[in-house]
């Protein structure tokens, strides 16, 4: 007979990490939402879920007091109280905007802001990559976003630390539908930051693509040999999903075309004509 799921609930963040380190088979949930898709046969058997829903350090959206307005966004928040809170439209506009579509409505009043950055997949985290997102730890430590995606096993995320409001930014999402399917791909650039994640594709800065941007003019070939190396699936710490060279050639040229359309006076294309003087 197959051992059970076990469910446990801890009292704090760090006893949830501490079970965490304790054993392979144990895994954080909150609304459940991103990891019931890896579950075609239900729950594993002899799986333990560490559920961190109500811990009280995950809770609550505030304004931080100090230097440059931002916000702490605990990471059980949901994705439709984050779309609706008035001080995330405010300061991060693009976070809302991107919460709005993702799944379905019951999907955002279950879903976590810390699920769908856990799930390494989120469309949220091209966004919140972009947006130099910090990651309040179980033990009070503060680390950027990439560094913990880099982790592996990736430890407990307790809360989500922005700044704001951001510089000029987008964000565009790619997929059959708009909401209710795994995006093909999401773009988002803040500044000279520019970070997607897809279905298969684990979110990642795209560091080449960016110093394109940073550089002088290049042509067709130089971006889309930088996109197709950061849209490779190579090198992101402990996933490893395979991502087909038809993918990556379809996501680089997709991509391209939407840097295009938003930065077009960095870039190597022919600008629209002039209007005639008069």
């Amino acid at each position: 007979m197959s051992a059970p799921v076990r469910i446990e609930r801890p009292a704090s963040a760090a006893a949830a990490q501490a079970l965490r380190a304790a054993a392979a088979d144990v895994v954080f949930v909150a609304g459940g939402t991103a990891l019931q898709l890896g579950w075609t046969d239900g729950a594993p058997a002899g799986l333990t879920l560490v559920d961190v829903a109500r811990l009280s350090a995950a809770q609550g959206i505030t304004l931080t007091p100090a230097g440059r307005p931002g916000l702490r966004i605990g990471a059980a928040v949901t994705l439709e109280a984050l779309r609706l809170d008035e001080r995330v439209v405010r300061l991060a506009p693009m976070l809302a905007q991107v919460c709005a579509e993702i799944g379905s409505l019951p999907v955002r009043t279950w879903g976590t802001l810390g699920g769908n950055a856990g799930w390494r997949y989120g469309d949220a985290l091209a966004v919140l990559l972009v947006l130099q997102a910090r990651v309040e730890l179980a033990d009070g430590s503060v680390r950027s976003l990439e560094d913990w995606l880099a982790a592996e096993p990736l430890p407990l995320a307790v809360a989500f630390h922005l700044d704001g409001p951001a510089s000029p930014c987008w964000y565009e999402k790619i997929g059959q539908r708009e909401a209710f399917a795994p995006s093909m791909l999401t773009l988002a650039q803040a500044g000279g930051r520019v970070a997607a994640v897809a279905a298969g594709l684990p979110a990642r800065r795209l560091r080449r693509t960016e110093a394109c941007l940073a550089g002088p003019s290049v042509d067709a070939s130089v971006w889309v040999a930088a996109l197709q190396a950061d849209l490779d699936d190579d090198g992101v710490a402990g996933v490893r999903v395979p991502v087909g060279p038809a993918d990556v050639r379809w996501r680089a040229s997709a991509a391209r075309r939407l840097l295009l359309g938003h930065s077009r006076p960095s870039l190597d294309d022919p600008a629209p004509p002039a209007a005639p003087s008069t």
